[in-house]
């Protein structure tokens, strides 16, 4: 697991034998989620903020799916928390979990980054 459990590197490591051994091309997959990060953060808070209901519970499945298969386990289930109250219309339960994405995401992102960056 990686720093204070934020990303489980196994994970990382293991789609890494997959798609290629090197690691070179799931470095680059993780280097482009960081770089979706500030869109992928703002579709979460702005459709959560109007409510709507549609466009909200496809911007957090985008995220979870994405964490999920890079072990960024946290905000997977963060994601899948927004998307849940969302979908029960606790709209006040997705606005207190933007403060989480808003921390959250930066530090996922930093561990990230750090295994990456020893793959390029």
């Amino acid at each position: 697991m990686g720093t204070d459990g934020l990303v489980d590197t196994a994970v990382l490591d293991k789609l890494s034998r997959e798609i290629d051994v090197s690691g070179a091309q799931t470095a680059r997959f993780v280097q482009r989620f960081i770089s979706l990060w500030p869109t992928r953060r703002d579709a979460i808070r702005s459709t959560v903020e109007v409510r709507d209901r549609q466009r909200a519970i496809e911007a957090a499945l985008s995220l979870k799916t994405t964490a999920e298969m890079l072990g960024a386990m946290p905000l997977y289930e963060l994601s899948q928390s927004i998307e849940q109250s969302v979908r029960a219309g606790d709209w006040d339960g997705a606005l207190r979990r933007l403060g989480d994405v808003e921390e959250l995401g930066p530090r996922t992102n930093a561990v990230l980054a750090d295994w990456a960056g020893g793959r390029l």
